[in-house]
C-alpha cells in the first residue's frame, strides 16, 4: 500500500489475495476474483470515468448477488476506498461499515485496511477524533494488521495535531520552493487570488480523472483572479514534464522528485491524493477536495466575494 493513493484496483487485487493463493475457495470468491481481474485489465483501456462507473457497477452487483459471502466483505472494502478517492465520504463509511456488520468471516488484514480508509474518510470530514479513534485501534492491533498500513496510521496519527490546524476557515500554511521553470514560487505571493493548491501525481487515476475539469475552470476564471498551484508527488521528472506538456497544463508545478516524502506534502500532513485546497483571496482555507461542478462553484462564490 505504498502508492495507498487512488489506484483504488491495485487495493482491490491486494485485499483480494490476502491471506495467501488465488484459488476460489467458493462461487462467490471465484466470481468476486474474476470481477477483480477484469477491472484490473480495464482499468487503462478506458476513459478513466468510463472505468470507474463499470467498477462501482460491478461491485455493486456483485454485493447484491452475494450479500452473506466473505468476498463481499472485500467489495466493501474496496468501494470504500474507491469512494473515498472521489470524495464520497459517506457512501465510503457507508460501506465500510456494512463490512463491519457483516456476519462473515473477516481477515485480520482486511479489518485493518478496512480501519484506515474509514480513518482517512473521517479526517477529509474533519472528524478528528472519529479518525483517531479508528487508527488507534488500528495501531493497537500489532502484528495482526499489514505493517505498511500500520505505519502509515502510526504516520497519520502523528500529524494529527497538524490537521486540525489545516480546518475549513484557518489560514493556509505557507511555502516557498522552486517551481519545475526554476523560479521560486512562494504561497504568500498569490494574496489577493483565489487559489486551489493541488497535491497531485500522473500515476493518480483519480487525480487524471479530474483533470479536465481542473483545466476547464482554470480557463474559465484566471483571468479573473483564479491560479492553481500543483504539487507533484511523481518520482519522475520527466513523467511529470510529458504529462504536463501533452495536455496543456498551464499553471505553475512544484516538483521535488521526494514522492509522498516532498516536503510540502509532510507540511501539509498529505496522505491520500488527490487532496486539494481551495483558498480565499486572504489565504484562507475555504473548501477541501472539492471534484466535479462543485470546484466550479465554489471559485465562482469565492471570485465574487
Amino acid at each position: 500500500m505504498r502508492k495507498k493513493s487512488s489506484v483504488f484496483i491495485t487495493a482491490a487485487l491486494l485485499l483480494a489475495l490476502l491471506g495467501g493463493g488465488v484459488m476460489a475457495q467458493d462461487e462467490a470468491q471465484g466470481e468476486f476474483d474474476k470481477l477483480v481481474q477484469d477491472l484490473n485489465r480495464q482499468q487503462r483501456a478506458m476513459p478513466m470515468p468510463q472505468f470507474i462507473d463499470m467498477a462501482e457497477k460491478g461491485l455493486l452487483d456483485f454485493i447484491k448477488k452475494y450479500p452473506a459471502s466473505a468476498a463481499t466483505g472485500t467489495a466493501h472494502i474496496t468501494l470504500g476506498q474507491l469512494y473515498n478517492s472521489l470524495g464520497r465520504n459517506d457512501d465510503a463509511i457507508r460501506h465500510l461499515r456494512e463490512f463491519f456488520s457483516g456476519e462473515y468471516e473477516k481477515k485480520e488484514a482486511e479489518v485493518g485496511a478496512a480501519r484506515f480508509i474509514l480513518g482517512s474518510c473521517y479526517l477529509a470530514m474533519e472528524k478528528f477524533d472519529e479518525a483517531e479513534k479508528e487508527l488507534k485501534q488500528l495501531t493497537a492491533a500489532g502484528s495482526t494488521v499489514d505493517g505498511q498500513t500500520r505505519r502509515q496510521a502510526t504516520r497519520v496519527l502523528e500529524q494529527i495535531d497538524i490537521l486540525r490546524k489545516l480546518t475549513i476557515g484557518s489560514p493556509a500554511i505557507d511555502f516557498s520552493m522552486q517551481d519545475t521553470e526554476g523560479r521560486m514560487l512562494k504561497l504568500a505571493d498569490y494574496r489577493g487570488k483565489v487559489v486551489l493548491v493541488d497535491f497531485w501525481a500522473t500515476w493518480c487515476a483519480p487525480c487524471r480523472q479530474e483533470m479536465p475539469n481542473v483545466k476547464k475552470v482554470y480557463s474559465h476564471y484566471h483571468k479573473k483572479g483564479f491560479d492553481i498551484i500543483g504539487v507533484s508527488f511523481d518520482n519522475s521528472r520527466d513523467k511529470l514534464d510529458g504529462y504536463v506538456k501533452e495536455n496543456g497544463i498551464e499553471w505553475k508545478q512544484i516538483y521535488d522528485g521526494k514522492g509522498w516524502q516532498t516536503e510540502i506534502g509532510r507540511s501539509y500532513a498529505i496522505n491520500s491524493i488527490p487532496s486539494t485546497f481551495l483558498l480565499d483571496r486572504e489565504g484562507k482555507i475555504r473548501y477541501k477536495n472539492l471534484r466535479g461542478e462543485e470546484l466550479e462553484k465554489s471559485v465562482k462564490k469565492l471570485l465574487a466575494e
